[in-house]
């Protein structure tokens, strides 16, 4: 992903791609942003968090999904291409950035135009209690595990989005470069300055502990996403 004067490229690939933007464009219609996609026929399928969609079905492209949500992230299928890049111009998000997350699984964005280590961002979150597990794309992870947090993902990317599991409603602040990053939780009020960093180290030995089995197992069946055998279902 990059960002050229007011515009994001963001890198797609075959198959299904989570993403997010970082750039606000005047006009936020869904399907007009996708529409270079959609004239070249390289576009299957959006999906965002709450399982609204846009598809082809029959000769119209059917959206269910509206407007572009800067704060959301969105699964999306490309097909007759094995790379192609989806160019989108605006204005650069304004930072702070917070964003309303929901108990249980979210599709969050990273509006951030440069990488960014994903504790870090999601620091508040962790020592606070109230993250369960992220995911992105490729199925790198991050929790808790042990006395520690295990963490493949690594940096937050701009132009990808995330998968994140709370255990209940909580603002994440996104801060800039020289803001401190903060998270709150919903209906409390603000916590007293933490002694000390105020952050959980993560557990550099966290990755030779072993998964709980059960938890290893239903690892993808969590996501409670519609999938494309329920969509056609109601068609």
């Amino acid at each position: 992903e990059r960002v050229d004067g007011g515009t994001q490229v963001i890198p797609l690939c075959r198959g299904w791609n989570l993403i997010s933007f970082n750039v606000l464009p005047e006009d936020r219609n869904f399907l007009n942003i996708l529409n270079p996609l959609i004239e070249d026929g390289f576009l299957e399928m959006v999906k965002n968090e709450r399982g609204r969609f846009i598809r082809l079905i029959g000769n119209r492209w059917h959206d269910s999904i509206g407007e572009m949500a800067i704060e959301q992230g969105y699964q999306i299928r490309i097909i007759n291409t094995d790379n192609v890049n989806l160019a989108v111009s605006g204005q650069p998000v304004e930072l702070p950035f917070e964003n309303e997350l929901s108990r249980g699984w979210n599709i969050m964005s990273y509006p951030l135009t440069e990488e960014r280590p994903s504790a870090e961002v999601l620091a508040d979150l962790m020592e606070s209690g109230v993250l369960a597990m992220v995911k992105n794309q490729a199925g790198r992870f991050m929790r808790r595990m042990g006395n520690g947090w295990y963490n493949s993902i690594g940096n937050f990317i701009p132009g990808n989005g995330y998968q994140i599991k709370l255990t209940e409603d909580a603002v994440l602040t996104i801060a800039g470069d020289n803001e401190q990053q903060g998270a709150s939780r919903n209906n409390e009020e603000e916590n007293e300055e933490d002694e000390g960093d105020g952050q959980r180290a993560v557990n550099p030995n966290a990755e030779e502990e072993a998964l709980d089995e059960e938890a290893d197992q239903n690892l993808n069946k969590d996501l409670n996403f519609v999938d494309d055998e329920q969509i056609d279902a109601w068609w």
